[in-house]
C-alpha cells in the first residue's frame, strides 16, 4: 500500500495548511474517510473552534512517530491529488482506524498541526492537555500484531481479572481467592514463552515516548489500546503492568538499558496521583524519550498539580538551556518553593549554564527520595538576579562533609552478590561494621541506605514498601556477616530488601559529616561540600563553596535526622512522629503527626507553636489538609504558613543565612 501511495503521489500537489486563528481557539480535525483496508488513505482536514462552550466530538490518537525516512503519502480531500507526507508508522496505523462504511473524526498531531510552523506548533502543544482530556476516546496505537502479541494481550486481560489496586495504599489486592496473585514473594505464574510475549510487548517503542504520559493520564474518556486489530482497555494493561512490577522477576537478566526501560514502563502505569509535583513527574519519566529536548518540560507541564500557576508557554524558538532556565525561574516565582533543585545535579561541563538550572537532557542517575520533608512547608522569598544568573536562597547549614564513599557497585544492574559485597566493604570503610543490633549506628545506617522510606511511615501502611523492621534486619546482616561464602545466602534470603536498597542508593554516595551524621549525596559530592536545608526545598541540598563566596549546586541529599524539619524546629517530642497520610477527600497524601499517647493524627506540627498575631487557620469542612491562613488585620490570605517565613524563623533563633547560587 505504501509503495502504491508513493507512486501515485509523484504527480500530486503537496498540501498547504490554512492558518489557525489563535484568538478563536481553533484546531484542525481530520475526517478519515471510509475505504477498504488496502485502498489509499484519504482524509479531510477541517478547522473548528475548540472552546469551553464548543467541544467537537473526536478521538485523539496516541502513537509513536517513528522514523522520518521514506515517508508515505495520504490524500487530502474527497477527490483530487493533494497529498501530505506522513511517517511510515502513522501510514500503517491509519488503515486500522478506518471503517469500510463510515467516516471517523480524529486528532493526530502530525497531521492536525503544521509541524513546519514553529509558532503554531508552540500554540497547539499547550492545548494538547485539553485535546486529550476532552476527546471522546483516546486511541493508543502500538503497531501491527506480532507472532506473540495476542498471547501477551490474553495474559494482560487474565491478570486484570484477578487483581485490583487499592488507590489509598497503592497495594495490589486479589479479586479471587487465589492468594499467589498478590504474594510479592511468589513468582509470575507463567512459563517462559508466555513471559517472553509480555516482555517483547512492553518493548514496543510507544512505551518509551514522553508525550504519552499526558495523553493517557489526562484522558477523561475511554482509552483503547490497539495492537493490530486487537484492542484492550488501557486500565487493564495498566493494572497488569503494575502487578508485574511487584513480582520477583528472576527470569529477567537485564542489562542497564533494558532495566531502565522496564522501570520506565512500570512508572508510566502508576496512577496520575503519583506525579502531582514537578520533581516526582520528572523523576518518574526521566527515561522516556522525545525528539526535542525542550519537550522534557512542555510534555509534562499538564501533569503537575495546579499547572496554570506556572507562567511558561511552549516556545520552540528558544534554546534548550534557556528553556530550562526560564522554566526553573517561572516555577520558583509562581510556587515560592525550590523543589526544582531536587532534580538538579552538578553539570560543570556545561559552560554558561547556572548550577541551579536542571539539565534534563541527561537523566538523573539517582531516584526520587519519596519521604523528604526537610523544610516542611516553608517558602522561598528572596530575589532572582536575572542579569548575572544568580539565585539567592536562604537556609541552614546542617554540616560539612568529611568522608564520601561512592556506591558505584550499584551501577551494575545485575546486582546480586556484588551488591552485598559492596555494601559490606563500604560499611567497613566508614567504621560501621560489627555494631550492635539497634544501636544508634545500626539504626542510622538502616535509615540512610533505605532513605528512611518505610511502609510504616505511611498511613494506610503500604505493604509493598519495606518496613523499618525489615530494613533493620537486612542492614544488620550486611554489617555483621564475615565470609564471602555467606554472600549468596544473604542475597537469596533478602532479595526484596536489597532491591529496595539498590533503588534508594543507585547513583549516590554515602557520606559522613564532621559531626558524625550520615547521609546520601550525589556521586559527584566531595569532601568539603556542605549539606544545607533551604527554605522551600523538600530535600536537603549539597552545595559546593566557590572561591568568591558563592555556591554551586551539587544535588539532592538524604541527611539522617534532618528530613522532617529538624533544621528549623528541632526534634519531635517523644510522643509524636511524622507520617505521610492519605487524604481521601483530596485523593492525595499529606504530612500529619501521629500522637503515640492518644493514638490520633493531627495536621498541625506540634513544634511550630502559635501563629503570629492576627493570623488564623481556615479549613474546608471535611478536608483537613486543604487549609488557608487568613490575617484578620490585613485581609491577606495565603496557602503558606506565616510561621515559616524567614522573618518568623529568625525570631525563633533559626540560624538562617543567604546563599548565592551560581
Amino acid at each position: 500500500m505504501a509503495q502504491d501511495q508513493a507512486v501515485d503521489s509523484e504527480h500530486s500537489e503537496p498540501y498547504t495548511y490554512s492558518p489557525l486563528d489563535e484568538e478563536a481557539q481553533e484546531i484542525r480535525l481530520l475526517t478519515l474517510l471510509p475505504g477498504s483496508f488496502s485502498s489509499d488513505v484519504r482524509v479531510c482536514l477541517d478547522i473548528t473552534p475548540f472552546t469551553k462552550s464548543h467541544v467537537p466530538n473526536f478521538e485523539a490518537v496516541s502513537y509513536t512517530w517513528g522514523s522520518a525516512e521514506n515517508p508515505v503519502s495520504i490524500f487530502i480531500g474527497n477527490s483530487g491529488r493533494t497529498t501530505l507526507a506522513v511517517t511510515q508508522n502513522l501510514g500503517k496505523a491509519l488503515p486500522y482506524f478506518r471503517s469500510e462504511d463510515k467516516s471517523r473524526v480524529l486528532w493526530v498531531d502530525a497531521i492536525c498541526v503544521d509541524q513546519k510552523n514553529l509558532k503554531e506548533r508552540g500554540q497547539q502543544v499547550k492545548r494538547m492537555a485539553d485535546i486529550f482530556s476532552k476527546a471522546v476516546r483516546v486511541l493508543v496505537w502500538l503497531g501491527p500484531a506480532s507472532e506473540n502479541s495476542e498471547l501477551a494481550l490474553d495474559l494482560f486481560e487474565r491478570i486484570a481479572s484477578k487483581v485490583k489496586v487499592d488507590e489509598a495504599t497503592f497495594n495490589i489486592v486479589a479479586t479471587t481467592n487465589e492468594a499467589h496473585w498478590v504474594d510479592s514473594e511468589a513468582g509470575v505464574p507463567f512459563n517462559e514463552v508466555e513471559f517472553l510475549s509480555i516482555w517483547q510487548f512492553i518493548q514496543r517503542p510507544w512505551f518509551g515516548r514522553l508525550w504519552i504520559w499526558q495523553e493517557v493520564h489526562l484522558a477523561l474518556g475511554d482509552v483503547e489500546v490497539m495492537c493490530g486489530v486487537r484492542t484492550i482497555p488501557w486500565t487493564a494493561l495498566q493494572l497488569a503492568i503494575r502487578w508485574l512490577g511487584r513480582k520477583p522477576l528472576a527470569i529477567l537478566d537485564l542489562d542497564e538499558e533494558h532495566y531502565k526501560r522496564f522501570i520506565n514502563v512500570i512508572n508510566l502505569c502508576l496512577g496520575v496521583n503519583h506525579y502531582r509535583t514537578i520533581r516526582r513527574v520528572i523523576h518518574y519519566s526521566k527515561n522516556s524519550n522525545c525528539s526535542d529536548p525542550r519537550d522534557k518540560i512542555y510534555a509534562l507541564l499538564s501533569l503537575i498539580y495546579r499547572p496554570w500557576s506556572i507562567r511558561i508557554e511552549p516556545n520552540y524558538t528558544k534554546g534548550v538551556y534557556q528553556t530550562y532556565r526560564d522554566f526553573a525561574l517561572s516555577l520558583i516565582e509562581s510556587s515560592h518553593d525550590l523543589d526544582i533543585l531536587n532534580i538538579v545535579e552538578s553539570h560543570e561541563h556545561l559552560e554558561g549554564v547556572p548550577s541551579w538550572v536542571p539539565n534534563l537532557i541527561s537523566p538523573l542517575p539517582y531516584n526520587h527520595l519519596e519521604l523528604s520533608n526537610a523544610s516542611t512547608s516553608s517558602r522561598h522569598s528572596l530575589s532572582i538576579k536575572h542579569v548575572v544568573n544568580i539565585l539567592e536562597v536562604e537556609g541552614v547549614i546542617v554540616a560539612g562533609i568529611r568522608q564520601v564513599e561512592p556506591m558505584v557497585f550499584f551501577q551494575n544492574v545485575s546486582g546480586g552478590k556484588k551488591d552485598v559485597r559492596g555494601l559490606r566493604d563500604f560499611a567497613t570503610s566508614i567504621g560501621f561494621r560489627k555494631v550492635s543490633f539497634q544501636s544508634r549506628q545500626h539504626k542510622a545506617f538502616t535509615r540512610t541506605i533505605c532513605g528512611n522510606c518505610f511502609g510504616d511511615r505511611i498511613s494506610p501502611v503500604q505493604s509493598s514498601v519495606l518496613s523499618a523492621a525489615e530494613g533493620e534486619a537486612v542492614a544488620y546482616k550486611i554489617l555483621t556477616f564475615d565470609m564471602d561464602e555467606d554472600l549468596g545466602a544473604v542475597w537469596e534470603s533478602s532479595r526484596r530488601e536489597l532491591d529496595f536498597i539498590r533503588h534508594v542508593c543507585i547513583g549516590r554516595s554515602f557520606y559522613l559529616t564532621e559531626d558524625g551524621i550520615c547521609g546520601l549525596a550525589p556521586l559527584l559530592a566531595n569532601q568539603g561540600d556542605i549539606v544545607t536545608v533551604l527554605l522551600g526545598c523538600q530535600s536537603p541540598i549539597v552545595l559546593r563553596p566557590t572561591i568568591d563566596g558563592r555556591y554551586k549546586v551539587i544535588g539532592e541529599a538524604y541527611c539522617d535526622g534532618f528530613m522532617d524539619g529538624e533544621a528549623l524546629f528541632g526534634t519531635f517530642p517523644d510522643s509524636f512522629e511524622a507520617i505521610l497520610i492519605y487524604d481521601a477527600s483530596g485523593g492525595s497524601y499529606g504530612w500529619a503527626y501521629f500522637n503515640k499517647v492518644t493514638g490520633n493524627f493531627q495536621v498541625e506540627d506540634p513544634r511550630r507553636g502559635p501563629l503570629p498575631p492576627g493570623w488564623q487557620i481556615w479549613r474546608h469542612p471535611g478536608e483537613d489538609f486543604d487549609q488557608i491562613f487568613k490575617n484578620d488585620e490585613t485581609g491577606e490570605e495565603t496557602w503558606q504558613d506565616p510561621r515559616l517565613t524567614s522573618g518568623e524563623l529568625r525570631k525563633r533563633g533559626v540560624p538562617l543565612q543567604v546563599f548565592n547560587l551560581v
